[in-house]
């Protein structure tokens, strides 16, 4: 299962392909094309925090509850999201989302009294909730497998994009779904072996799923691998919002104020050139997700937070005791050390580990959970960390350190690699030979299931046929004519 990016394959179902070059594909092409604008939907809640962080720079935007406002709308939003992405579909719980948003945005443009601003950033967050909750589900589940953590990574959606093929199969859209993975794994050809052998799993997988588990809630606690994913996801909703970073993401003046960068021109400058390097590290890292894989990732992610946070503790008590004008510096060093750790992993990897780990019967829901706990993070962080900060000083630090100690040990216990496996394969990493998984990669359960429930169903390419090994051959020579050894 190991992968390097000199390696000239993937792998899906047990079998090596070459990779494909996405740019010389027309259906590849225009379908990644239309995901690039997902950075600049998925970048709302960042984008809001740093224009926040930068407003409050001057004293006239010193007020919590504009920042605060915003959670309570996501949080409002919630009990909604799953169903609009499980019911209406993943691309239509986009559209909802973004809809509410743009409204959300000119009331604000125009918000002329204070209750017309708090209203619109209300909205806002009632709209990113719901956006939120459909959009990773979305590119997840339409990449190609080779592409998968990349745009996980980077993730959201646009009006662009089709709908996701596993709803529609889900939905009993069987051809518009075969059509889809078509057109964006092998440029229109719905006998493409990597095609065949996606839809089959997929389709067998959702049946299986279907016919044994359900999707209601209960899912998320009845069996030892879905506690296993439950746990994984609460811990990465609060871990993403209380390592520390919703210190400088919504107060950065107050830290800065505290060492004495009191000037709101220098606390604008920092907090400019801060989001410049966190977007370069984001989106540089995306690249590395296979290479060097999720669990490292995050483990030296946290353990680097860790360490720097320590010194920026010891800095700050420094500044503070001695008036030192040198470890003040030191701090705003450490500030930029620590957010190159801190989007090593806990940026892209949020959704993009999240989302993958689930199965689909319960990937919108789980995602509901995962954001559940990122939102009463954010609530809590903007509401008690300027308090904290204004009464304990550096000392409140101290907490974060002892967090991030707790987090690192959660993180190497629990998180598992899933670099290199195939969307609806990752269960295995969970569940191991009970997983419900169909097409050729089965277990032998679901084979046994799959036979019990006559829902075996045969590849469109007898890969397994000999009688049609004439037509496999001629399949697989298409599909090396379209890739990039």
């Amino acid at each position: 299962m190991d992968f390097q990016h000199t390696k000239a394959t993937f792998e899906l179902a047990g079998k090596e392909f070459p990779r494909v070059t996405w740019y010389k594909q027309k259906g590849m092409r225009g379908l990644y094309f239309c995901l690039m604008f997902i950075v600049l939907t998925s970048a709302t809640n960042g984008y809001d925090g740093s224009m926040m962080n930068g407003l409050q720079s001057l004293k006239q935007w010193e007020t919590c509850l504009l920042n605060c406002i915003m959670s309570v709308g996501s949080l409002v939003a919630l009990p909604v999201v799953p169903y609009t992405a499980d019911i209406l579909g993943r691309r239509t719980g986009v559209m909802i989302g973004c809809s509410i948003m743009i409204i959300g945005v000119i009331l604000q443009t125009l918000g002329f009294t204070f209750g017309m601003f708090v209203g619109a950033r209300f909205l806002i967050g009632f709209g990113v909730a719901i956006a939120h909750g459909s959009s990773p589900l979305l590119i997840t589940e339409l990449v190609h497998p080779q592409h998968r953590a990349i745009y996980t990574a980077i993730y959201n959606t646009t009006w662009f994009v089709p709908e996701s093929p596993r709803w529609l199969i889900s939905k009993g859209k069987n051809e518009k779904a075969l059509r889809i993975l078509a057109n964006a794994h092998a440029c229109g050809d719905e006998h493409d072996e990597v095609v065949q052998l996606e839809y089959h799993e997929i389709r067998q997988t959702i049946k299986l799923e279907q016919e044994i588990e359900g999707n209601a809630w209960s899912e998320l606690w009845k069996t030892p691998g879905n506690r296993h994913r439950l746990l994984i996801l609460i811990t990465l909703g609060f871990f993403s919002q209380w390592s520390g970073n919703g210190l400088v993401s919504y107060y950065l003046y107050i830290v800065l104020g505290q060492i004495g960068i009191t000037n709101s021109t220098t606390q604008l400058l920092i907090n400019g050139i801060l989001q410049i390097v966190n977007m370069i590290v984001a989106t540089g890292i995306c690249f590395f997700v296979d290479r060097l894989g999720r669990r490292l990732l995050f483990l030296t992610s946290t353990g680097g937070m860790l360490a720097t946070f320590i010194v920026w503790t010891i800095c700050s008590a420094q500044n503070e005791i001695g008036h030192s004008k040198a470890s003040g510096n030191a701090v705003v060093a450490m500030i930029f050390i620590y957010y190159v750790f801190y989007n090593s992993a806990w940026s892209g990897l949020l959704v993009g580990y999240g989302v993958e780990i689930l199965p689909f019967n319960i990937r919108a829901k789980g995602m509901t959970v995962l954001f559940l706990a990122v939102d009463l993070s954010l609530f809590f962080n903007q509401y008690v960390n300027p308090i904290a900060l204004d009464h304990l000083h550096w000392k409140y630090y101290i907490f974060y350190c002892i967090w991030l100690c707790f987090e690192l040990f959660i993180v190497w216990k629990f998180y598992i690699e899933t670099r290199n496996t195939p969307l609806e394969e990752i269960v295995k990493h969970f569940d191991g030979e009970g997983a419900i998984l169909g097409g050729v990669a089965a277990t032998e359960k679901s084979r046994q299931l799959a036979n019990e429930l006559a829902i075996d169903e045969p590849l469109d390419i007898g890969i397994e046929n000999e009688a049609q090994k004439g037509s496999d051959e001629k399949a697989i020579a298409q599909h090396h004519e379209r890739s990039v050894v």
